[in-house]
């Protein structure tokens, strides 16, 4: 799949702007509407873009949000509804880790094994674990990557020291 540069997907959307908030379609119709409600969410951490869901017959425009406070103030201010029982509609629980493969799976054991993370190059030349799948893994936001600086034989050597994180460890687990 070809991205445009800073072209959003669903998994970035989720990574990003984990708080979602579902307004009826009517209430964002319009042209009136639609300034209102945006202009409200631009003053908060919303993300660019919105999308929309099918719910009992009824349409709903989701707002993503990085801050759960700023998707609390959006729904005290516009309220919501979920489809046909009057009751809130959020999404506002952790995104669902995303799918890992046979190879992610076993780099995830490894490094879920070290408290103190994994040397990026033992990964590579000791597991024989490819520079596009740590490159992945890091990018998905299932492990993090941090360069030190460490003294070896009286010189100072960067490493880069690759550590799983929570998303990681769900992802691992489930």
């Amino acid at each position: 799949m070809t991205l445009r540069k800073g072209e959003i997907i669903g998994a970035r959307l989720r990574r990003q702007w984990p708080h979602h908030v579902a307004l009826p379609a009517d209430k964002v119709r319009g042209l009136t509407n639609s300034e209102t409600v945006r202009g409200f969410a631009d003053t908060l951490t919303v993300a660019p873009l919105t999308y929309s869901i099918r719910r009992a017959d009824d349409d709903f425009v989701v707002f993503c949000f990085a801050r759960q406070e700023d998707a609390a103030a959006f729904r005290e201010r516009f309220g919501e509804r979920a489809p046909a029982r009057n009751t809130a509609m959020v999404a506002a629980s952790p995104p669902k880790p995303p799918r890992v493969g046979a190879e992610q799976r076993r780099v995830l054991a490894l490094l879920a094994g070290s408290r103190d993370g994994v040397k990026a190059e033992l990964l590579i030349l000791g597991h024989c674990v490819s520079r596009r799948v740590l490159a992945g893994l890091v990018r998905a936001g299932l492990a993090a990557a941090k360069r030190e600086v460490v003294m070896a034989g009286g010189k100072a050597i960067e490493v880069v020291r690759v550590r799983i994180t929570a998303a990681g460890r769900r992802a691992f687990d489930g």
